[in-house]
């Protein structure tokens, strides 16, 4: 489990730093809500940290949701500052587009590191990552589905899938 931990670690901190950059130039609403991501992977990374220095047979840490991804409240305070209007700059949507998509598959690399070890323990530890971070990137979506549709509406028609053929 060891192996999968670090790499996790390594692949949180990467993403904090890449949200950071992410951040540059955009909204303040975007702002805020990249603020309240960096501070779940901070979560996150002190959460596997903790979980890598522990010792093999010991428990796995207790997962506090709202202390990892902020309350519902939190979020929905987040979400009432991206109100339908106007359409957000380029900058915004594809900084949401790469948020989702990171967030997505950090949570398919913890289901699938979830089957990979042998400890039914560790299987849920790794599982409820996933989970958690699956509820995270659904709160990102909400917010980025807010904005492509003012996009959308700005341009006239809608994506379809994109990416899909």
């Amino acid at each position: 489990m060891s192996k999968s931990l670090d790499f996790a670690v390594a692949m949180e901190q990467a993403i904090a730093g890449k949200l950071q950059s992410l951040g540059a130039g955009c909204s303040a609403e975007l702002a805020a809500l990249l603020e309240q991501v960096t501070r779940s992977q901070q979560a996150f990374v002190q959460l596997l940290s903790d979980a890598s220095c522990a010792e093999p047979a010991a428990q796995e840490p207790n997962l506090d949701i709202a202390a990892m991804i902020g309350s519902d409240a939190e979020w929905a305070e987040i979400t009432s500052r991206f109100q339908p209007g106007t359409a957000p700059a380029a900058i915004d949507i594809s900084a949401l587009w790469s948020v989702y998509s990171m967030l997505d598959k950090m949570a398919q690399y913890y289901l699938q590191a979830a089957k990979q070890v042998d400890l039914p323990q560790q299987r849920l530890f790794f599982s409820s990552l996933a989970e958690i971070k699956q509820k995270l990137r659904r709160r990102v979506g909400a917010v980025e589905q807010i904005q492509a549709n003012q996009v959308w509406k700005q341009v006239g028609f809608p994506p379809g899938l994109l990416g899909k053929e």
